[in-house]
């Protein structure tokens, strides 16, 4: 029995310790003990809840316990029922399983469950009230609350300089000198003013000599900064004022001056280069032909001044607080009326400075011809005192017989017929080539029709001159090359097709022996005419070829398959009677690829 008691003892020594380490971490136990019903709800005490019921004094401890028992007095009588079976339930739990037989436990196990059972169905359910503890406001730490509010101090005073920067200037601006830091801009405005003072002095010299001075006392002038110092705030950003704390800026700006124009005005009247009165006899208008850029017009006249143009500059630049002016009679001044003679003469002038000026250029085969001032100005028609012969129109008439020996230089200068022309290799260089086919003659009286008819309309002209048809040309070959052909290179034995600047074929070839003096002839032909299968005969030869292309009386392209080489120094012991073989593969790719009309060009 000793020992049954020292366990009770023990096992309620080790309740009350789990109770206070429940208690030390801040939990609730229930209120009930297995078997007495179910326990009540309650929700966990909080840690700060818990320390302050540690710190509770004794007095607030036998207030609890009383209250306690206040409510357990107001308990239903079945409640008390269940409080008076504790201590019977307990002593039955007290026993230890030892000294109990298994079946004594057993039993006693079914018999303490019957019970439990029984007593559970006999209680109503107990009605919890839970009351919901008040909620502890979160608190903001004070190093967090000194930031917040030095920040909003800051906002406050930035907010506050940036709205004083709208009306004036921010820090380290320095304009004339002057710190105008801070300051609003009529207070800049007086500062500038007060520095500048009213010593204004416009002087007005004609050839670097002073012929007028004009002064404060003269004009009742003011300076006004407003206008610059407007335009130095507009630059300026009010909420960025910060950066200008370490960013000086230096301005230099000048003044307006305003001043009393009528007075201004009346003074100037008394100059002289206003007062001055011009000589009318002594103007004049000659036209005389220079020896090099045809007719030109002489004048000599006297200018007299335009008195309101040029008060209104003078005073144009004294608004702008000008120190000085330079005039001159050629600046300001206006041209004396004209004669009738003189005006006659002057439009004369225009129409032959209009024929001067009209540009004719003829221009060939890389060669250009421009008729000249002077030349121009030797197709217009003079008496024999040198006088302009007019229509009734007044325009100048044209001579017929010096344009038409113009129009024979034209033609020599043009004419290709049998000639030698500059050829561009495709290898670079450039050679010197027979006309041939491409040879033209210049029509010398339609040139001179288009010259004369060009002068009367004043019109420019840039092209060809006019030619002769030639009734022996093939209608397919083009005016001109142009930039798709063939070149043969007869000195390398190549052959290069060209389509529009770029080469589409080349082949090595084997031209006329030159040993044997049947060399291929240089010259600028075209293809005139094409067949397949044809046999070449000559003195000495029947050759049967099926690719056959003639450029020139009996040389043409063709396949040589007869031969098994091409290119190198064959030609010149082993050439063609005059013609350019090919290899028959090339030869037939050739043939679909070009046409009647397509230029040929052979040289050395």
């Amino acid at each position: 029995m000793k020992s049954n008691n020292s366990n009770k003892e023990e096992k309620i020594k080790s309740g009350k310790a789990f109770e206070e380490e429940m208690m030390a971490e801040g939990a609730r136990l229930p209120d009930k003990i297995d078997g007495e019903g179910e326990p009540e709800k309650k929700e966990p005490v909080k840690a700060e809840e818990k320390k302050s019921e540690e710190k509770k004094p004794e007095a607030s401890k036998e207030k609890d316990a009383k209250s306690a028992d206040k409510e357990s007095g107001d308990k239903k009588p079945e409640d008390k029922k269940s409080e008076d079976k504790k201590p019977e339930d307990k002593k039955s739990e007290d026993k230890k399983p030892e000294d109990k037989k298994p079946e004594d436990k057993k039993s006693g196990d079914k018999a303490s469950d019957k019970a439990e059972d029984k007593e559970s169905g006999d209680k109503e359910p107990e009605k919890v009230t839970v009351i919901p503890e008040p909620e502890e406001k979160h608190k903001v730490p004070l190093p967090i609350k000194i930031m917040l509010i030095a920040v909003g101090v800051c906002a406050v005073i930035y907010l506050a300089m940036a709205l004083f920067f709208v009306s004036h200037f921010s820090f380290n601006i320095h304009v004339n000198g002057l710190d105008l830091s801070m300051m609003g801009m009529e207070k800049a405005n007086e500062c500038l003013k007060a520095q500048k003072g009213s010593d204004y002095e416009f002087v007005i010299t004609a050839s670097g000599n002073e012929i007028s001075a004009l002064t404060d006392k003269d004009l009742n002038s003011v300076y006004d900064y407003t206008k610059e110092l407007q335009r130095l705030k507009s630059e300026e950003q009010p909420f960025l004022w910060i950066p200008y704390l370490t960013y000086e800026r230096t301005y230099e700006i000048d003044p307006d001056l305003t001043f009393d124009d009528t007075k201004a005005r009346e003074k100037l009247l008394e100059m002289d280069p206003v007062k001055y009165t011009p000589d009318e006899h002594k103007s004049s208008v000659k036209i005389m032909k220079s020896q090099a850029n045809g007719y030109i017009l002489i004048y000599t006249d006297e200018k007299q001044p335009d008195k309101d143009k040029l008060m209104d500059i003078i005073i144009s630049d004294m608004h702008n607080a000008e120190p000085s002016m330079e005039i001159s009679r050629t600046d300001y001044n206006v041209d004396i009326p004209y004669t009738d003679k003189q005006k006659g003469a002057i439009d004369l002038f225009e129409k032959i400075k209009a024929i001067q000026d009209t540009k004719i250029l003829f221009k060939d085969y890389g060669q250009e011809m421009l008729i000249g001032k002077d030349d121009l100005a030797g197709f217009l028609r003079t008496d024999a005192k040198g006088r302009f012969i007019i229509d009734d129109e007044g325009n100048p008439t044209l001579d017929k017989e010096k344009i038409d020996e113009y129009s024979e230089k034209v033609g020599s200068a043009f004419t290709s017929k049998d000639k030698k022309m500059w050829w561009n290799k495709y290898n670079g260089g450039t050679v010197s080539v027979n006309s041939g086919s491409y040879g033209k003659t210049v029509d010398t009286a339609a040139v001179s029709g288009r010259i004369e008819d060009l002068l009367k309309k004043t019109e420019d002209y840039t092209g060809p001159p006019d030619y002769l048809v030639d009734e022996d040309r093939d209608p397919n070959a083009p005016d001109e090359i142009g930039d798709t052909y063939i070149e043969v290179d007869m000195t390398r034995q190549k052959l290069y097709y060209l389509k529009d600047g770029k080469l589409f074929m080349t082949s090595d070839v084997v031209t006329g022996n030159s040993g044997r003096h049947h060399d291929t002839t240089q010259l600028m032909a075209y293809i005139y005419f094409m067949q397949r299968d044809r046999v070449l005969v000559g003195e000495d030869y029947r050759t049967p070829v099926k690719y056959w292309m003639a450029f020139h009386n009996h040389e043409g392209l063709h396949d040589a398959s007869w031969r098994r080489s091409f290119g190198g120094d064959i030609y010149k012991y082993n050439g063609s009677h005059g013609c350019v073989n090919l290899p028959t593969a090339f030869a037939a790719d050739l043939y679909d690829n070009v046409y009647v009309g397509l230029p040929v060009i052979t040289y050395y």
